[in-house]
This record gives structure tokens, C-alpha cells and sequence, in this order.
């Protein structure tokens, strides 16, 4: 993941020189979240779309949120609460967030990508 921002800006200019038009809009993945920054240092629209299911888009949203009310780790025993905070949450108990949120490897590539995309999303 490390060189896909660079291999992004490379396909942008490859599109470029091939059809002698600029990129005038991003469309991604929203999980590349730094096309959002690509996007307005170009002076671009970013339109990030996202093909799994709400509450898979939502974790990572509500990823701060989450982890301010709950606390990172310390789970045991609460498994069963629900995010009743949260929007659109309501009926997810703790024990159904994905691994990265509040418990597992928080820190793993994966799970700081996801982050970093809930933060940037509007």
C-alpha cells in the first residue's frame, strides 16, 4: 500500500499524455483515501463509492467516535453492549465490530488504512 498513492499519480498522467485530456475528477475506491488529498491538490472533485455493505463503511466512520466511548481494549464482559451512540448502529453489539476498531491489531496496515478513510470521508 505503501507505493499506491504514487502508482495513482502515474496512472493519472499516463491517462493524460494517452488521451491529450487532463483527469478532471477522481473516482475511487473509497478505501484509497488518499486519492481525497490527490484529488484537491490537483484542484479535482474526489468521489470516493464504496461496494460493501453500511455497516462495513461505518465502522471505520465511527471509528473515533467508538473508541472515545468505549476505550481501546478493556472489553471482557461488554462484549454484548450495543453502539446505541452510534448512527445506524444501534444494533451492533461490541463483539460484531471488526477486528481494528477496539480490539486486535490496531496498529496493522490494514487497520490504520481503514481508519484513515473513515477520518477523510465527508
Amino acid at each position: 500500500m505503501q507505493v499506491a498513492p504514487e502508482n495513482l499519480r502515474k496512472g493519472m498522467e499516463v491517462a493524460g499524455a494517452e488521451t491529450g485530456s487532463k483527469v478532471s475528477c477522481l473516482v475511487t475506491d473509497a478505501f484509497f483515501w488518499f486519492a481525497k488529498e490527490m484529488a484537491e491538490e490537483n484542484g479535482l472533485p474526489w468521489l470516493p463509492f464504496w461496494t460493501a455493505g453500511a455497516c462495513a463503511l461505518s465502522s471505520p466512520v465511527y471509528t473515533d467516535l467508538v473508541r472515545e466511548k468505549l476505550g481501546v481494549g478493556g472489553i471482557v464482559g461488554r462484549e454484548d453492549e450495543t453502539l446505541n451512540f452510534t448512527p445506524g448502529m444501534s444494533n451492533i453489539r461490541i463483539r460484531d465490530l471488526p477486528e481494528g476498531i477496539l480490539f486486535g491489531s490496531l496498529e496493522s496496515v490494514f487497520s490504520r488504512m481503514l481508519h484513515r478513510m473513515g477520518q477523510v470521508l465527508p
